[in-house]
């Protein structure tokens, strides 16, 4: 956790198979469907009552704009991890500068949490840098064989987490939420 600001400001929020992938080949997550449930979000809604804005990277945009899902982040402003700078429009605002910046920006002007909704690249840039207070991952039980992890086997920082809880589902999915402990 990053001393200069409240416990859970940047939080990840995200399911994976039990082999460790967020999405198959070509970014293919037809996976997830079968998980779906009438009056069940895995505490999903609950999380994002307390999100002031939303950061994702690029793939996971145009992979939003494929299902035609722009409305999936309405009413919160979602800051898109991109090289190529765009033309913010509707509640997307393109990012293509420092993320230790944008972290400072949002760190201001944001008084409640935000968070990574993908992809694997964008929470390993800002995990790298230390910012990431609190990772909930869910773990759907399969294995899915080949795809995109959600972590890179390399080039993570070793961390010590605390784990927060371990809640378990009927269709045997698993959630836990894991704390970053401070660093010395």
């Amino acid at each position: 956790m990053n001393s200069n600001h409240s416990p859970e400001k940047l939080a990840v929020f995200i399911a994976q198979t039990l082999d460790g992938y967020i999405a198959g080949l070509d970014n293919d997550i037809g996976f997830l469907d079968k998980y779906y449930q009438e009056n069940e979000d895995y505490g999903y809604s609950r999380f994002m009552h307390d999100v002031d804005a939303i950061i994702i990277g690029r793939k996971t945009f145009d992979k939003l704009q494929s299902f035609q899902m722009q409305h999936y982040y309405e009413g919160k402003p979602c800051y898109v991890i991109t090289h190529t700078p765009r033309t913010n429009f509707q509640n997307f605002i393109f990012y293509s500068q420092d993320i230790q910046q944008l972290y400072n920006l949002m760190c201001d002007k944001y008084k409640r949490k935000f968070y990574i909704d993908g992809g694997a690249e964008t929470i390993a840039s800002f995990h790298k840098l230390g910012l990431i207070d609190s990772f909930t991952i869910s773990i759907l039980p399969e294995f899915l064989g080949n795809g995109i992890k959600l972590f890179p086997p390399s080039g993570l920082s070793s961390d010590q987490l605390n784990l927060e809880y371990c809640k378990q589902f009927d269709n045997g999915l698993i959630q836990l939420k894991y704390l970053t402990k401070p660093k010395n």
